[in-house]
């Protein structure tokens, strides 16, 4: 074996060490973000938590005598020169062993206090200054900012400790050069005059300096690790005040996944591939000195070594470049297979719905198989520079000596100037060429990762920018002269993008105190408006301006996972009384009561234990409590039922509101005649403003439900808020919603466990059997151990050159051995690295079909963020390191074994110091481990809330700068960035700890080698041989072991994986009956083969459904029929159970089957039972239209048709039938549009329309409605019901109705309650009974609308009589 660690291993290892944490750090970050984030606006919350842990921990140390959490230093009080000898890395990793075993985990209490060089505040202001003189610098000279900057800035921070390291690196050179000569003058020395007092000194010469160069190489690591810990801290902080000081729009412009891949990923590699400049400034030492030596000894054929270093630069630089581009291709791919994964999470119900996962797997498949393909190419570049790296010294030695013997004098060369020539090319090799082949490679990558910074850096504000200068002139006037709350818009044009107007020549003021009304069709630009006084619109023409300040109620609700509580206050402080009349503005009393644990209960990620309709009244209150001049409201009614509507118009926004501006985007333009002004937008043009009274016949145009409410009806709801309703309302919620609220709240624990994970034998089987590689391993194997028996033999050789009698031969032999050498070298590692890449891809492939074929529940009681993890962190840490981790446990191990194994041979007395070694470092290792691992996750737990606060903060931008919240949020993240850099210096400092005690250790050791081989051996060969095996050991063994405990990381993370493949799966997708039922599939002349169903009767018998064991059930002996080719529509109020029925019908939960009981419960769908059916014959033949549109990444033809089912005649079709082909015309690409982004060429009610499409596309017997209409305006609700009607006219509609006047005319409603058919008939019918649950929802409508519903049912039942009549006249 060639050099111990070389510096190829050392460094490609530093990254992969590093890498492994950064891996962990972004899965904890998932895992953190899926289960309870740092609070966003209330920095006691961190803090309290420490200072319960210090109380604690305090109360535990007055009862016992045991570790204290009081601050201690980095340094731990050593005084400097003891630092030199590394006694404070030893001190600082036993107490973490210490405190480990004590605390179990460590925690922010147990992080150790940095000096005020090392604090975050002490460097930032200094880069900041530098930073910004380079900016001003690059602006005056009309250049773009660029990495040479970056790198300039970087150096001027930092001169000091860069100083420092350099110095260093220089004396870390010495030592291994005057090692390098030692080793000559012992060899020959005892060569000539045998072992004697002075022979023993040049050995101890060689221990003393080899100690040295362990002492220096590891304190210059530890400066090293500080710097890029400090740096990466302060970019970060950098680059955060710079995106909390941008839009919303400009954030999203910059690409948000862009920004967080920079916190997450670059930053982490920008700190690993800093380490890459400090090595390269230090290369011109060791080549010159190396370069020298071989030319004093060996004349001009000496420069055969440096000719060899010369000739393979180009050739490392070109795979470096390769590297580069490969890498930027994986990245991208893996982007994209990340995004697939994270759409697969979010809409995993729908994709099951519409049996879509097999076109889901195809497109991960095809993703994956370039991203694998590009992490084959990548690894094999890296084990290529890993054998040019291992073979060149054996191959410089071989050819000077071949040289010197045919060209040279031969007579100069004997054995002890052969092993000194190869110790002299090792190092060359480790300090040189390795250095300059990652070196530029990193350089390479560093530049990349900077110029992405910079690009970040100098983005400009996209916000309100002002393309002509139009009515500037009184634009100051009117500033002066504009009252608090009151807006101006005067020939206002507004673009999201330059050439693009979404609002046009607006004109439009309103005053303090007035109640606007926005009303317009979906995509008339109602958001847009709202965003101009938000500053969000980029460009603009005209005038606009307003005063006082803004509140916003978003659309989709910016809920962070926090309380109740913290999410209205949102940083502000609390007032008791302010507080609760919010609350009870909001509509929010009767939900916190039934909240286990109040307005402290946890929101779960992303709101999912709690409604649509509590998120909106959330959100609301937020406003509210903030006491705005202005407030802004985008449609926040359309989320609750009419009843709380009600009540929300006229306590929040017209009582609470009553002194501050309000402007309200709404849909239930029913509302509107109490609004002080309305405005009706149409195609981004205000077409009429004005009174209710002047607008009324173009808005009975806009909505046929215009006429439904009066005043009669208004001001009968105020007093019925104040009085029946509310006790009605309180009723109702704490009857019927009780259940749902018991089913979706959590219990005390809303942040679910994470999974245990245990790495054993079973694992790695497991792991390595999946595609046979388990059979191919120990052949892998066996090739590393032949390539270091065949080292062995080469070092045997060239000590055998002084008593060779056929020098030439022996020669001859050396070239073969060398040969044989790096064919073994590329064997064993591209071997290893196709096996574990095989590995890798059917794994990934499992747990996607796992994914995709798991069971709904398993989303449920999984956070996001977790199963996210999986797919990034977790596979992307087995792909990228497991191969090169597993390469350098294989080098270094056998290698130990093998050399350790000839060492003995030779000197039989070494095996006491090899035994006394491994008991050492065992106790070590056991007595050490607990703390380096700790110190480790403390690490990850303090960055992973700083990643996932940097993640929040983005999303949140909008909302931060609304409510003035961003001083606070920068106070937040300099506490979480403080902790995350002591974090990290801690575990840096206890790594170097633990490397350096073990490095130290195996010098001694060697050293003591050194003595009894000088004493034992007989030869100057054997004596040559065992001391290059011994110098070069000294770094091997601490670095096995370091790539040990990161192979035990990388499993862990496989461990995960293979959980994931290992969770219960639904039923299978196609059955032997399903044959059955294709047999009987007929095809009818001129028509297409029918798919099941064939009839669409629907039939529910005695159906239970919970959705988990211990949940109560939510169907309850539910039984109904629907006759095919009928409309049925379902209605209740929340928690009835409406949607749990379609859960039942497309299998998404199980039914209750008790055969055991006799129970009948089952569904029929054209008299088959759909338990007997497989999945996808069952969902394929239902369409669906979901409340919330599901629209993914890629085109708008395959959002339309996934599985490539129709042509581009037929989409086209559709696109007509549902009003967009004129919009789709307009864009580049017409249906083969990316749709990645798209709420940029949609609004939400055309992302419905989409879904619309699809159901047209598939032309199901069966359709079925979940409140599809319940977020789009009267119009688009029209059109939908219209080509319902249009196209669907032999199908079952099935309705789950939010506005009880969609469904009015519907042939059938049954009315559920608490999981059960309480009522069942015609509307008409169930109209007739003045004490039925759906006479009364009528009248809960308002009595004029309550008339129009009397009215069109009245007028189905007339066309229905009619119908029955000529039925019965026909057939007689």
């Amino acid at each position: 074996m060639d050099h111990s660690p070389t510096v190829n291993i050392k460094l490609q290892g530093e990254q992969e060490e590093a890498s492994l944490l950064h891996k962990q750090e972004s899965k904890q970050s998932m895992d953190d973000k899926s289960i309870v984030v740092t609070s966003n606006c209330l920095i006691e919350l961190s803090s309290s938590k420490i200072e319960k842990d210090n109380l604690l921990n305090q109360d535990q140390q007055m009862q016992s005598n045991q570790p204290s959490t009081q601050p201690f230093s980095i340094y731990m009080d050593t005084p400097f020169v003891l630092r030199v000898f590394m006694l404070d890395m030893l001190k600082l990793l036993l107490k973490a062993a210490e405190d480990s075993k004590y605390f179990k985990s460590l925690t922010a209490s147990n992080l150790p206090e940095l000096p005020l060089q090392q604090q975050i505040s002490f460097s930032y202001q200094k880069f900041q200054n530098n930073l910004d003189k380079r900016i001003e610098e690059a602006s005056k000279n009309n250049r773009v900012l660029n990495a040479q900057d970056m790198l300039n800035v970087f150096v001027k921070t930092f001169s000091k400790q860069l100083t420092v390291t350099i110095i260093l690196t220089c004396l870390s050179y010495v030592c291994l050069f005057g090692s390098s000569l030692l080793i000559k003058q012992l060899i020959s020395y005892i060569q000539n005059d045998g072992v004697n007092q002075t022979s023993l000194l040049i050995a101890g010469s060689l221990i003393i300096m080899n100690i040295l160069w362990v002492l220096i190489h590891h304190n210059n690591l530890r400066s090293n690790a500080m710097v890029q810990s400090n740096f990466r801290s302060i970019f970060m902080k950098v680059l955060y005040k710079k995106v909390s000081s941008l839009s919303a729009y400009s954030v999203k412009e910059a690409n948000v996944g862009k920004l967080i891949n920079l916190i997450s990923n670059d930053l982490q590699t920008l700190e690993q591939r800093f380490n890459a400049i400090f090595l390269l400034l230090s290369v011109p030492l060791p080549l010159v000195a190396s370069t020298s030596f071989l030319f004093i000894k060996y004349g001009v054929a000496g420069l055969v070594g440096f000719g060899l270093l010369i000739a393979a630069y180009p050739i490392l630089i070109l795979l470096s470049k390769l590297n580069q581009k490969l890498f930027s291709d994986k990245s991208k791919y893996t982007d994209q297979r990340i995004n697939l994964t994270k759409e697969i999470i979010e809409g995993v119900r729908l994709i099951k719905m519409y049996a879509w996962e097999e076109a889901f797997l195809h497109s991960m498949s095809l993703i994956r198989k370039l991203e694998i393909l590009n992490i084959l190419k990548i690894t094999i570049i890296t084990v290529l520079n890993f054998c040019i790296g291992h073979t060149f010294s054996i191959f410089g030695t071989y050819l000077i000596l071949y040289f010197m013997f045919n060209y040279g004098e031969s007579a100069a060369v004997d054995t002890a100037l052969l092993f000194t020539t190869l110790n002299m090319l090792n190092f060359t090799k480790n300090q040189t060429l390795n250095v300059l082949s990652f070196g530029v490679s990193n350089i390479l990558q560093l530049k990349v990762i900077l110029n992405r910074m910079i690009s970040v850096l100098v983005l400009k504000e996209k916000s309100m920018i002002k393309i002509e200068n139009y009515g500037e002139e009184n634009a100051q006037t009117q500033l002066c002269e504009l009252e608090i709350g009151s807006v101006v818009f005067q020939n206002f044009t507004g673009y999201w993008k330059e050439d693009i107007a979404v609002l046009n020549e607006i004109n439009l003021e309103i005053n303090r105190g007035e109640l606007v009304c926005i009303v317009g069709q979906v995509g008339s630009g109602k958001t847009s408006l709202l965003n101009c006084l938000l500053k969000e619109i980029p460009f603009y023409k005209g005038y606009f301006n307003f005063s006082g300040k803004l509140a916003y109620v978003e659309q989709e609700p910016y809920i962070f996972s926090n309380t109740v509580k913290d999410n209205i206050l949102f940083g502000r402080q609390y007032n008791e009384e302010l507080y609760q009349n919010v609350i009870k503005a909001s509509c929010l009393e009767q939900d916190i009561k039934l909240f286990e644990f109040g307005d402290q209960t946890h929101i779960g990620e992303r709101g999912v234990n709690i409604s649509g309709g509590q998120k909106a009244r959330i959100s609301l209150a937020r406003a509210l409590y903030s006491q705005a001049d202005i407030y802004l409201l985008d449609d926040p009614l359309s989320a609750v039922d009419s009843k709380v509507a009600k009540t929300l118009f006229f306590e929040a926004i017209k009582e609470f509101c009553k002194d501050s501006t309000v402007i309200l985007v709404t849909h239930q333009i029913h509302f509107s005649r109490f609004a002080s002004k309305i405005v009706i937008l149409d195609q981004g043009r205000i077409a009429q403003q004005g009174t209710y009274t002047e607008l009324e016949q173009t808005l009975q145009n806009l909505s046929s439900e215009l006429h439904h409410n009066d005043h009669k009806f208004i001001e009968n709801s105020k007093e019925n808020t104040n009085n029946s309703q509310k006790i009605d309302q309180a009723q109702q919620k704490s009857k019927e919603k009780y259940n749902i609220i018991k089913n979706q709240q959590p219990e005390k624990e809303v942040v679910p466990k994470e999974e245990d994970v245990v790495v054993n034998s079973q694992t790695y089987f497991s792991f390595f059997k999946e595609s046979g590689v388990i059979f191919v391993m120990p052949l892998i194997i066996g090739f590393y151990i032949c390539s270091h028996i065949v080292y062995v033999y080469f070092n045997k050789a060239l000590g055998e050159f002084d008593d060779s009698e056929n020098k030439l031969e022996l020669i001859h032999r050396i070239g073969y051995i060398v040969a044989i050498y790096i064919f073994a070298q590329l064997v064993k590692h591209i071997s290893l690295c196709f096996a574990i890449n095989k590995l890798c891809n059917k794994l990934l492939h499992k747990m996607v079909l796992s994914l995709l074929r798991s069971k709904v529940l398993f989303f449920d009681i999984t956070p996001s963020g977790r199963i996210l993890q999986r797919f990034s962190s977790d596979i992307g840490q087995i792909d990228e390191n497991l191969a090169l981790i597993l390469v350098d446990i294989f080098e270094v191990f056998i290698g130990i074994i093998v050399t350790f194994t000839a060492i003995i041979l030779i000197a039989p007395y070494f095996s006491i110091v090899v035994l006394f070694e491994a008991v050492v470092l065992f106790y070590f290792l056991k007595k050490c481990k607990l703390g380096f691992m700790q110190t480790k996750q403390i690490d990850l737990k303090t960055k992973s809330p700083l990643l996932t606060f940097f993640s929040l903060s983005i999303q949140g931008v909008l909302p931060i700068k609304v409510y003035g919240q961003k001083e606070n949020f920068e106070k937040e993240f300099d506490y979480l960035a403080s902790n995350s850099l002591r974090a990290s210096i801690y575990y840096l400092v206890c790594q170097r700890g633990f490397g350096g005690f073990i490095n130290l250790f195996s010098a001694i050791c060697n050293g003591i080698g050194i003595f009894l081989i000088v004493y034992v051996a007989h030869s100057t060969s054997d004596i040559g041989q065992c001391i290059i095996y011994f110098v070069n050991g000294i770094e091997l063994l601490q670095w096995g072991m370091r790539q040990l405990v990161n192979l035990d990381v990388a499993m862990t993370n496989v461990q995960r994986c293979l959980n994931l493949t290992q969770i219960e799966l639904e039923p299978s997708l196609k059955t032997n009956y399903d044959r059955q039922l294709e047999n009987i599939n007929f095809k009818q002349e001129g028509e297409q083969i029918k798919k099941f169903p064939f009839e669409g009767e629907l039939v529910f018998k005695n159906v239970k459904m919970r959705y988990r064991q211990d949940l109560d059930l939510v169907l309850k002996d539910l039984s109904f029929k629907i006759i095919p080719g009928k409309r049925v529509g379902f209605v209740g109020r929340t928690g009835a159970g409406k949607s749990s029925i379609i859960q039942a019908l497309f299998r998404i939960t199980e039914l209750e089957y008790n055969q055991e009981r006799g129970d009948t419960c089952d569904i029929l769908l054209d008299g088959h039972s759909i338990k007997n059916l497989g999945l996808h014959t069952l969902r394929a033949g239902i369409s669906i239209i979901p409340q919330s549109p599901f629209i993914f990444s890629g085109t708008i033809r395959r959002n339309l048709d996934p599985l490539d089912e129709y042509s581009d005649q037929a989409i086209y079709e559709v696109l007509r039938d549902i009003s967009l082909y004129d919009k789709m015309s307009q864009l580049k690409n017409n249906i083969h549009e990316d749709m990645s982004n798209a709420s940029d060429i949609f609004s939400a009610g055309q992302k419905q329309l989409i879904c619309l499409g699809r159901a047209i596309l598939r032309q199901s017997q069966l359709i079925v409605l979940d409140e599809a209409t319940a977020n789009v305006d009267m119009l688009t609700d029209e059109l939908i019901q219209e080509k319902i009607r249009q196209k669907f006219k032999k199908s079952t509609v099935i309705t789950i109705a939010h506005r009880l006047n969609t469904i009015a005319d519907y042939d059938q409603i049954i009315v559920m309650e608490q999981g059960k058919a309480v009522e069942s008939g015609t509307p008409y019918e169930l109209l007739q009974n003045l004490n039925g649950v759906f006479y009364q929802m009528v009248q809960h409508t308002g009595e004029k609308n309550a008339l129009i519903i009397q009215s069109i049912a009245h007028q189905k039942e007339i066309q229905k009589q009619t119908q029955d009549i000529k039925f019965q006249d026909s057939n007689n």
